[in-house]
């Protein structure tokens, strides 16, 4: 099995060790070959690390969709097609199972800050993820990679699943034209903006142009 350091991508055949060895890549990084997690059953070891605590991270199917838990911090990652369907795509047998796995979140669990570093970097690519809200609701703060997938820190892919099932379904769709919408709004206002300043700019030339004239006129009148 090869493993991938989340530093600096050198990849690493690890079949030979047991699971809980420990490895340092030569950039310094550590990282674990971790169980996985006590309520996976059936997971397999990934080729990713935990971009959080740099443990190995095991994927398991979960209904129609694919999820990579990590034993050491107890995050998720979740890959950007299979979290649009579980936003845009409502299936009654995908949200128990998944509700079975990660519990179901009432909203008065407050999740712990997570470890490390403040942004952490892709599983998938190793580029840095932005970190920004959940569909737009500020109680759940992930790590996102347009390209790759979004991670959840330990108990935040419940409060995730809840806030989808409260929406209903397309709630992403939703959201996402809300976003457009206000981009559009903003971006018409910057226009507006660059107008108005291009019209200031052309008077301004304008009224010296035109004080200039009388100015030469007046001087032809005083010769």
């Amino acid at each position: 099995m090869i493993v991938s350091c989340p530093g600096c991508d050198a990849e690493y055949d690890v079949e030979p060790q047991p699971v809980g060895t420990r490895g340092r890549c030569r950039c310094g990084i550590l990282f674990r070959i971790d169980p996985p997690p006590s309520h996976t059953r059936g997971a397999a070891p990934s080729e990713r690390a935990c971009p959080r605590c740099h443990a190995l991270l095991w994927t398991r199917r979960i209904a129609d969709v694919t999820v990579d838990d990590c034993a050491g911090c107890g995050g998720s990652f979740v890959e950007r097609g299979h979290l649009e369907r579980i936003v845009n795509e409502a299936s009654a047998e995908r949200e128990a199972a998944l509700r079975a796995c990660y519990g179901a979140d009432d909203g008065t669990i407050t999740p712990t800050s997570p470890i490390g570093a403040a942004y952490v970097k892709c599983p998938g690519c190793g580029g840095v993820m932005n970190r920004q809200r959940f569909l737009r609701d500020a109680r759940v703060i992930v790590d996102d990679c347009r390209e790759h997938g979004t991670w959840f820190d330990a108990h935040r892919l419940a409060r995730a699943l809840a806030i989808v099932a409260q929406g209903g379904p397309a709630l992403g769709l939703r959201v996402a034209q809300d976003q457009k919408r206000e981009m559009d709004a903003a971006n018409e206002a910057q226009h507006r903006g660059v107008l108005a300043r291009d019209q200031a700019f052309h008077a301004a030339q304008k009224a010296r142009r035109d004080a200039g004239r009388k100015a030469r006129r007046l001087l032809a009148w005083l010769k």
